[in-house]
């Protein structure tokens, strides 16, 4: 099977996680299967819970993954941890994994709208969600656009962004889109005009933000005595979020943190996989 997306700062969350041959250990976005796949061997007696929300990329997983017993696969938001243990019989977990960021599956495997080449304007995480970046770019009000670039890309130029986009559109395809932007704005020093729209869309039609709230709230309720929780963010949104909550569960004395400053990946790991590097790596443990 084609594998797309590298894990990012896998040796160090290894290392955090300390798993022992009968962990029980949540890997709630699955993806390809990339940091399960490190995890796997070394908890066989105990349990790995591998989700994700995309029921599609987690068939790739399984497929990975088939020579281990002791997985449990889901699809569901890692926001519904409580009641996917709850339903499935599952104990709390000695390690959670969190990569927040979007796999590169989705990027370059998906076709829906995630890369500005796609024949698709897509970008729902999930193929079972019903709106897509389509419907909002070509039906929401001027205004509406402008807030969702401005709050979820932090797009400075988000009214003008919006006011072309309406001028212009229909538009059916992510190539039409990026395309069209690059024409008429044109790059911020090296960046493509279209990033922080991309984002700002993918995160509003997947609900991205409000999931991670509601799954930062109860996700140290779901860790063991001494559980590790490890989660990775790349943008500013999500990392705020996650640092907030660790402070929050912190001075509620329900566990430390261990990374007052998030890890970021080396130089040489940078190099390897360019894709690493806006990635942050927080870390608490609870009580």
């Amino acid at each position: 099977m084609t594998v797309y997306h590298t894990p990012i700062l896998a040796e160090e969350i290894i290392n955090f996680l300390n798993i022992k041959p009968n962990s029980n250990i949540a890997d709630l976005t699955t993806g390809e299967g990339g940091h399960s796949s490190m995890i796997a061997p070394l908890n066989r007696d105990g349990s790995l819970l591998c989700l994700d929300r995309d029921r599609i990329i987690l068939e790739k997983a399984q497929e990975r993954l088939n020579e281990f017993q002791h997985i449990t696969y889901i699809c569901d938001t890692y926001d519904n941890l409580s009641e996917v243990r709850n339903k499935n019989n599952l104990p709390s977990f000695d390690g959670i994994l969190i990569d927040m960021g979007v796999s590169m599956f989705h990027f370059k495997g998906a076709n829906r709208g995630f890369s500005f080449e796609d024949e698709t304007l897509d970008m729902r995480l999930s193929v079972d969600a019903t709106k897509s970046a389509e419907l909002v770019v070509n039906t929401y009000s001027e205004q509406d656009l402008a807030d969702i670039f401005y709050y979820y890309g932090e797009e400075y130029y988000s009214r003008r962004y919006a006011r072309e986009i309406v001028r212009e559109r229909p538009f059916h395809s992510a190539k039409e889109l990026s395309s069209y932007l690059m024409k008429t704005i044109g790059k911020h020093g090296r960046t493509h005009p279209a990033t922080k729209i991309f984002q700002a869309l993918r995160i509003y039609v997947n609900e991205e933000l409000d999931i991670a709230e509601n799954m930062l709230r109860i996700i140290v309720e779901n860790l063991s005595p001494e559980g590790i929780l490890c989660i990775l963010t790349f943008h500013s949104l999500e990392d705020r979020l996650v640092k907030k909550s660790f402070k929050y569960h912190a001075q509620q004395g329900l566990g430390s943190i261990l990374t007052p400053k998030p890890m970021k990946p080396s130089l040489e790991e940078i190099k390897k996989n360019p894709a690493a590097r806006s990635a942050k790596l927080r870390i608490f443990k609870r009580v």
